[in-house]
């Protein structure tokens, strides 16, 4: 059974779009009768147009306002600075740099290799990349094995994340906006400052057949989507 939508939920800006109820419930049973809480078309053609919008009007950029830093009192939405990548980038990566990590005889990437104990990423082949949930495993792998690489080259406490974007699902993060300011002052007085971007840029530009990026101010995916909305 449904719950019940109360007259603020209906009326909520941040819950409709072009005077589309977002959460509109599916009403015909014989649409994919096995799921009870499906949306309405209009709904998900809803939803899909709103986040369309959100992300059109929240473009990366180079540089933020004080208002969006963290410490500026207003709790503004979460934004990541850093390079985007695609879905196998560290996976990619990997192979061409020949990287490798140890995996434990429990590990399900060891057995679906065939019970090797090592991952050596030079051997992964198109079959590999075809086969999940495989590939999530080694995409996991990738990622701690080449943030590894990066934080022992540069020093700096690098992460992942996702910005709000339908074409990037990953980028490397190098700071937020909550915490740009204690992490970057640091950076400032580091004698080697330009050789360490310079190390992140290469790894981030590291595919010849890839368009050049920047790193850049983005909005992160998971902020909730009534912040972003109030900051239209």
């Amino acid at each position: 059974m449904r719950g019940r939508r109360t007259r603020h939920e209906y009326r909520n800006p941040a819950h409709r779009e072009g005077g589309q109820y977002l959460m509109e419930p599916e009403t015909d049973d014989t649409k994919d009768p096995g799921n009870p809480f499906r949306f309405s078309d209009a709904a998900e053609k809803a939803q899909r147009e709103k986040w369309h919008r959100l992300i059109n009007n929240r473009e990366p950029r180079r540089t933020i306002p004080v208002r969006l830093l963290g410490s500026s009192g207003n709790k503004p939405p979460l934004l990541l600075y850093g390079w985007p990548f695609k879905e196998n980038y560290l996976v990619d990566y990997a192979k061409r740099h020949n990287l490798t990590y140890e995996l434990t005889p429990e590990s399900l990437v060891r057995a679906a290799l065939g019970g090797s104990d090592g991952l050596r990423f030079a051997d992964l082949t198109d079959e590999h990349y075809r086969t999940e949930p495989l590939m999530d495993f080694i995409r996991g792998i990738a990622r701690r094995v080449v943030l590894s690489k990066l934080i022992r080259a540069t020093g700096l406490l690098l992460d992942t994340g996702r910005p709000l974007s339908l074409e990037w699902p990953s980028m490397l993060v190098m700071y937020t906006n909550y915490d740009v300011e204690e992490q970057y002052a640091p950076l400032e007085q580091m004698d080697n400052y330009d050789q360490v971007l310079e190390i992140l840029d290469k790894a981030m530009n590291d595919d010849p057949a890839a368009p050049r990026l920047e790193p850049m101010w983005w909005w992160s995916w998971n902020n909730d989507v009534g912040v972003l909305s109030s900051v239209d």
